[in-house]
């Protein structure tokens, strides 16, 4: 967490966090590739300068490619939204 920025008191609440339960979701049929991309992507996290963490967009087309899921900008879309979501909470912690 230190390489994306992350300063010691986030990194010590991180670490003592309570353990999470799995829940279980329900994951519309249109949203499936979009969730399989952005679960494939878990290792293209890069952070920047400004203290902030992004997806590392150039590796998004061929991940997608090796997954076989056709990009579009709707698919995009939805991959910066759960990017979105992902900044919130970690700024959040």
């Amino acid at each position: 967490m230190a390489a994306l920025g992350a300063d010691e008191e986030t990194i010590e609440q991180w670490r003592d966090r309570p353990e999470e339960t799995e829940e279980e979701i329900t994951l519309w049929p249109e949203n499936v590739p979009a969730v399989r991309l952005f679960l494939a992507l878990g290792t293209q996290w890069r952070g920047s300068g400004l203290g902030g963490a992004g997806l590392d967009y150039a590796a998004i087309p061929p991940t997608a490619a090796m997954m076989e899921i056709p990009m579009s900008p709707a698919l995009f879309d939805k991959l910066q939204i759960m990017e979105a979501t992902v900044r919130k909470e970690l700024r959040r912690e």
